[in-house]
């Protein structure tokens, strides 16, 4: 019979295309509905007609990172994203409204406001189901991914560094892939909003402190990179010291002189909650170099206040006023003890400096920054005077 010729010929082309998925190491009993669903894939043979468009719909029901690869190897897609034509997918899905040009940020969170509010339509539609909302959930993280891939090629030629890297440190908190210009996970309602709300508040703050003064909004954007995360969430020094290393390679020395000095001093001693702490003042228009010198000036105020040459005693002082006179002392000796210990330097009172103290301060010299602690003040101090010609 005809029929039962076609059932195995279709049987037959199934099982071929389910060995090409197997030969990847994709699971065919999870991805050959997918293909045959989403993409209307009968046969193997079609497989080398798909492009670029097509692995992105797929991408977006990967259950593992693993699972990209595999499909864009079954794909032959290569790692160099080519360019898309936005327009023309959503023309072909209208599943959404049709955005506005994708040009600048603001039409990005537009767009994606209009994604919160379609998955949050699907959800409360007569006689939703899982499948419905699942389904709205893939279409609004494709056209999430379409949209911000086009909002990053419209920066990078119109070569604004800092706004492309604003957007990717923002998105990417959230899921979005560099490479292969996608989310690892779909999203819902809470992804969409809060990948809004850290949007508008980082760009609203860039561009207002951008206006004012390019060190604070460079710090911003820096501070930014080290502490946005989805609900709130901690990150480890290694997350941060990643997000820093591609912070400075997306900028390539485009840093104003005060934050790369700022970096230089945390690259010379990685203390994250300091650099947190100097951006922050930095932002606020605090400048921690002048207040280190205030700092400074005030332990040299402590030092001569402590140091200072005792006026020779009267002799028409009574007796009386000894007792008060030993107070003072007393009081005087307790505040330079605390001095030393401020400076760390109770080790070394009242013994002599030795060898082992100079390498200590050749040591020091040699790391070419500012003190930016108390106790580095007198090693400091010591290697600068050694410098010094005592001719002079």
């Amino acid at each position: 019979m005809a029929w039962q010729e076609d059932t195995q010929e279709g049987d037959a082309k199934a099982q071929l295309l389910a060995e090409a998925l197997e030969k990847e190491g994709l699971d065919a009993g999870y991805w050959l509905p997918k293909v045959s669903q989403i993409l209307g894939i009968k046969s193997r043979e079609v497989l080398q007609h798909l492009e670029y468009e097509d692995y992105l719909k797929l991408a977006c029901e990967v259950r593992h990172s693993w699972e990209k690869r595999a499909l864009q190897k079954l794909l032959k897609i290569t790692d160099k994203v080519p360019s898309i034509n936005v327009q023309q997918i959503f023309e072909a899905e209208h599943p959404l409204p049709r955005p506005p040009k994708v040009t600048y940020l603001e039409d990005l969170i537009k767009t994606l406001q209009q994604m919160k509010e379609h998955i949050h339509a699907a959800a409360d539609a007569p006689g939703s189901s899982a499948s419905a909302v699942h389904e709205a959930k893939r279409k609004v993280t494709q056209t999430s991914s379409l949209t911000i891939y086009s909002l990053l090629q419209s920066l990078q030629e119109r070569v604004q560094k800092d706004m492309e890297l604003l957007v990717l440190l923002i998105t990417t908190s959230t899921g979005y892939q560099v490479e292969s210009s996608t989310f690892q996970h779909l999203h819902g309602h809470p992804e969409i909003q809060n990948m809004v709300k850290e949007m508008k508040a980082a760009h609203e703050e860039y561009v207002n402190l951008k206006e004012q003064d390019a060190d604070r909004a460079e710090a911003s954007l820096l501070l930014t990179g080290l502490t946005v995360t989805p609900e709130s969430q901690e990150l480890s020094p290694e997350q941060k010291r990643e997000r820093l290393v591609f912070m400075e390679n997306h900028m390539k020395g485009l840093w104003s002189p005060r934050v790369k000095n700022l970096l230089q001093k945390h690259s010379a001693v990685e203390d994250w909650e300091r650099l947190e702490q100097n951006l922050h003042s930095l932002i606020s228009g605090y400048l921690d170099d002048k207040w280190d010198q205030q700092r400074m000036q005030n332990i040299f105020r402590d030092l001569e206040d402590t140091f200072a040459t005792p006026e020779p005693p009267s002799q028409s002082k009574s007796k009386s006023d000894r007792p008060q006179s030993k107070a003072n002392e007393a009081i005087a000796n307790q505040e330079f003890l605390q001095l030393l210990k401020r400076l760390g330097l109770e080790s070394h009172y009242p013994r002599k400096m030795g060898m082992g103290d100079f390498h200590t301060i050749k040591k020091t010299s040699l790391q070419d920054r500012q003190p930016s602690k108390d106790t580095e003040l007198p090693l400091y101090f010591l290697q600068k005077l050694l410098t010094m010609d005592y001719h002079l």
